[in-house]
């Protein structure tokens, strides 16, 4: 059945199942990360975060995560042309906390509704 927006239940309910699994997917990737601890794991995360998006059935919840990712990758970028510290600079690590904890919140809203709602 048609649901009027060119879009059977069936495909609905499988994107919808996608979206959750993708949640679930980030939400292993950031806690790899924060376990990690620093710009050793900014380089998985950013790869990771990459392709969860491009698996997205939704653009809302697409556009919200490839924000934040872009944020992890022009900190990672930055990070290689320093020479790959130990250690990220204040700030940067100032920046990639507050994009992790948005891509934590967009997780939760995928494993919860199968949609990121947009921020």
């Amino acid at each position: 059945m048609e649901t009027g927006t060119g879009m059977t239940e069936e495909t609905g309910a499988r994107d919808v199942a996608n979206d959750r699994e993708c949640g679930e997917l980030l939400r292993q990737s950031l806690l790899e990360f924060r376990e990690k601890d620093g710009s050793s794991g900014l380089q998985r995360l950013v790869d990771d975060i990459e392709s969860i998006c491009r698996s997205l059935s939704g653009p809302s919840g697409r556009d919200r995560i490839r924000r934040h990712w872009w944020t992890l990758e022009r900190v990672y970028a930055s990070d290689v042309l320093r020479g790959g510290c130990a250690t990220l600079p204040e700030e940067s690590g100032k920046q990639v906390d507050a994009a992790v904890a948005e891509l934590e919140s967009a997780a939760g809203e995928l494993c919860e509704s199968g949609q990121a709602r947009a921020a």
